[in-house]
């Protein structure tokens, strides 16, 4: 296996790392004052010799990273019926793509900020990725370019993937998505996800979720009070999420294209899968700006499916040889 690369990069408002397996950012330090935050989620496993075993993406997994493609597909016990007809199980070789398991090469760094590029496979209709890094120069921010160059026509699901840290209190983090048209639980069970959360519920609030047994949770303060572990898409959404640490008294903002994002699907992760990496001991929270339908890979996606049937875009269109660009930002204050 080809050895992992590291590039790190200090800035006039902090410092991050960003290695070569997955292009993943992370971790991220901001100054604030005269102490420094770090909001991106670290995989507490990555010592461990085991996690060669694992898919690629797990080896090391932190902070950011693009997905083209977005998903895979998984096993779903008793769908809702919209959902039947719809084929949720393993499509895709890889989860998130084949750049989320492979290693990325360095362009460019230099004063300004730092690109890396990663080529596709000649089967794949996607070329190459290429992502810049860039600080702002004037408050604790990273611009991020995430450039696709196709080889051929295709239609894909994909999306980007910050994990943000989980404090250990319950209560720690407040979460405050933008505007959105409404939102959906995912549409079964599958063998990890808690039971606390009500299978294709619809919502307009994450502070009142169904749940199994009846009743609401309240998934914008988080830590929950009980392990947990689902999906959320937030449909229609304006492009932006805002995160506040309470403790450590500091807010995190993520903005994107919602032209090229429509959704965002909310993964938290607190406590609640027994099987190794995850330990029962596990808490992260992904807030994923996506084109697609929850994680079901490219064949649902591209399908007519219950989210495009309200008018909410699930995949992105790339024409042969035509650059595609979309840029986001993540902020803290």
């Amino acid at each position: 296996m080809k050895k992992m690369g590291k590039w790190i990069f200090d800035h006039k408002f902090g410092s991050f790392e960003l290695q070569s397996l997955g292009g993943m950012l992370g971790p991220v330090f901001f100054n604030l004052g005269n102490r420094k935050v770090s909001p991106l989620f670290v995989a507490p496993w990555i010592d461990d010799p085991g996690v060669s075993l694992l898919e690629p993406i797990f080896h090391s997994l932190r902070g950011e990273f693009p997905c083209v493609h977005f998903g895979k597909g998984q096993s779903i016990a008793n769908p809702d019926q919209e959902w039947k007809d719809l084929n949720l199980e393993d499509k895709d070789e890889l989860l998130h793509g084949f750049s989320a398991h492979n290693h990325w090469r360095l362009v460019e760094q230099n004063e300004i900020g730092i690109a890396i590029e990663i080529d596709y496979p000649v089967n794949s209709p996607i070329k190459k990725l290429t992502r810049r890094i860039t600080p702002s120069s004037d408050k604790p921010a990273l611009n991020i370019e995430l450039i696709v160059e196709p080889r051929r026509y295709c239609e894909l699901a994909i999306g980007i993937h910050p994990i943000f840290k989980m404090p250990d209190k319950v209560g720690a983090l407040k979460l405050h998505p933008g505007i959105f048209k409404f939102g959906l639980t995912s549409p079964g069970k599958n063998i990890e996800e808690s039971t606390q959360i009500k299978p294709n519920s619809v919502f307009t609030s994450l502070k009142h979720i169904e749940k199994m047994a009846g009743g609401d949770i309240d998934l914008s303060l988080l830590l929950p009070l009980e392990p947990v572990e689902c999906l959320l898409q937030l449909c229609g959404t304006d492009g932006s999420f805002n995160l506040f640490y309470v403790d450590e008294d500091y807010h995190v903002k993520l903005e994107w294209d919602k032209e090229h994002f429509p959704s965002c699907l909310l993964w938290i992760s607190y406590n609640a899968i027994p099987s190794f990496p995850w330990n029962s001991k596990t808490r992260a929270l992904g807030v994923e700006p996506v084109n697609s339908v929850f994680d079901f890979g490219t064949d649902v996606s591209v399908s007519e499916n219950p989210i495009s049937g309200e008018g909410i875009k699930t995949f992105m269109k790339f024409y042969s040889e035509k650059i595609w660009k979309t840029n986001y930002r993540l902020s803290v204050y």
